[in-house]
């Protein structure tokens, strides 16, 4: 298994909270309906202005029936000491936040992690594309929501 860091889409950033460890803004939504699996990922890309409201950037991700899309939290550290990839390929204490692409097979099957600091979200999907950028909200839930009630 390889990894290969994902610049196409925008990078996350992390909030940080009075003696509290930095958070992701992250949030998701599924839907299947009449054989259409409908799946996004709404993230924290920006802060506006110093202020509460964020931007958050919107990825679709589309399965297929042999590969659905499919969402699963995780520990990183956790993650990476028991992943397949050989640990003298990378320091994971030195990667930065944001996608990395694991695997691709020829059935165009993918597998990409989202890194957020202390834990990462891990996607398998067969396409991904970036759909909107929201600005000014408060939380991904609000962003998220607003993205699917204007479809």
């Amino acid at each position: 298994m390889f990894i290969t860091p994902q610049q196409q889409y925008p990078q996350p950033e992390l909030q940080s909270f009075a003696q509290k460890e930095s958070t992701a803004d992250w949030a998701t939504f599924s839907h299947q309906y009449n054989e259409q699996q409908l799946n996004y990922l709404a993230y924290s890309v920006k802060r506006d202005f110093l202020s509460t409201p964020r931007t958050y950037a919107v990825l679709e991700f589309q399965g297929s029936e042999d590969f659905p899309v499919i969402f699963q939290q995780y520990e990183s550290q956790r993650y990476f000491m028991q992943s397949e990839i050989e640990s003298d390929e990378f320091n994971w204490d030195e990667l930065e936040c944001g996608f990395y692409l694991l695997s691709q097979d020829q059935a165009n099957a993918q597998l990409m992690i989202l890194l957020l600091d202390r834990m990462l979200v891990e996607i398998e999907f067969s396409q991904c594309r970036l759909v909107d950028t929201l600005y000014h909200h408060a939380d991904s839930k609000t962003a998220l929501t607003e993205y699917i009630d204007s479809l």
